[in-house]
């Protein structure tokens, strides 16, 4: 089971981000699919199984836009001897980041639309949005169904109610694994910190 306090601290780290509670649970949801809020992937780094790239933190990243997440830790001082400091800080600066992705990048205007802008966005709309739009996972692939159960899974420990007749019954299959990565097939802006910090963490 994932740790309780994990969660309510990446929970937190969405809502300093700027998101309302509906919005952090539905994004809390898929940040457990990818990697169940353990420790050595919420702060750490690891290797792509499919395709050999370092994922960094709470949505791996990777490429650019792993740089990007690394320096912005790197700036606030959250990454010591090689590794990202455990705790709320640097939860709270990733996901800033995320939301900065979001909100500077033409590739995420969809999401930026139908979930940053709808603060009363359904759980379809979101999970459809982030799934496909954002983090890119294999979102339709039935092979990864078990990846929506998991999903729904985290959102209702999240305090969220899953529709009835969610996501995950209109897909078959399962996966041995569900984890995709937040790729680098786009370029994000550089992200200040600083400025961020600045106004608490």
């Amino acid at each position: 089971m994932a740790s309780q306090q994990n969660m309510a601290m990446v929970l937190q780290a969405l809502k300093n981000a700027g998101l309302n509670d509906n919005q952090a649970r539905i994004l809390g949801a898929e940040i457990g699919r990818e990697n169940a809020f353990q420790d050595k992937y919420l702060w750490g780094y690891h290797p792509d199984p499919k395709n050999g790239a370092v994922n960094i933190g709470i949505i791996s990243w990777q490429g650019s836009r792993g740089k990007g997440v690394e320096r912005a830790l790197k700036e606030a001082g959250l990454i010591q001897n090689g590794k990202i400091v455990k705790g709320q800080a640097s939860l709270d600066v990733m996901a800033k980041y995320l939301v900065n992705e979001i909100r500077t990048n033409p590739a995420y205007a969809q999401t930026e639309k139908q979930f940053l802008d709808n603060p009363n966005v359904d759980y379809k709309t979101g999970t459809q949005v982030l799934g496909r739009n954002f983090i890119r996972w294999r979102y339709d692939d039935p092979k990864y169904a078990s990846g929506h159960r998991n999903r729904d899974n985290f959102y209702a420990q999240l305090g969220g109610v899953v529709p009835a007749g969610g996501e995950a019954t209109q897909f078959a299959g399962n996966a041995a694994g569900t984890s995709q990565t937040a790729s680098a097939d786009v370029s994000t802006p550089t992200f200040q910190p600083s400025a961020l910090l600045a106004t608490g963490q």
